[in-house]
């Protein structure tokens, strides 16, 4: 297997969920899951882009968010399963004063697994660093 593409891939993949996460494009984010990935998000395990899509819908229209990719580094299991740990740091506009502030920092730990020759995202969970 050549590292560097599974690398590029799932990073993509990670990338993209969050961009079309902070930019409120459910279809976009709905397109890196599978029927059986399962987010792990706020307490909840969301299976699957009804579970997932349902979860979006109840976000407040006006929150921004800004997730920040870091230290993505990726351990291939094998040619068809991954899994990757990185750093997310999370703004958002919850504070007081509406602007974008720093929120959180999360640990991330997401299992990738390459399915006719593309990589899906099969589980994603953070937890709190900071």
């Amino acid at each position: 297997m050549d590292n560097h593409i599974a690398y590029t891939a799932c990073l993509q993949l990670a990338s993209r969920f969050y961009l079309s996460l902070d930019a409120s494009d459910t279809a976009g984010l709905l397109a890196c899951v599978t029927q059986d990935t399962v987010w792990h998000r706020q307490g909840q395990a969301l299976q699957g882009p009804q579970a997932i899509g349902q979860a979006l819908a109840e976000r407040r229209a006006e929150r921004i968010t800004s997730h920040q990719i870091s230290n993505f580094h990726l351990d291939a299991e094998t040619d068809e399963e991954a899994v990757a740990h990185y750093y997310v740091t999370v703004y958002d506009n919850q504070g007081p004063d509406g602007a974008l502030q720093l929120k959180t920092i999360l640990r991330s730990r997401d299992h990738f697994r390459r399915v006719d020759g593309q990589w899906t995202l099969v589980c994603k969970r953070s937890s709190k660093h900071l």
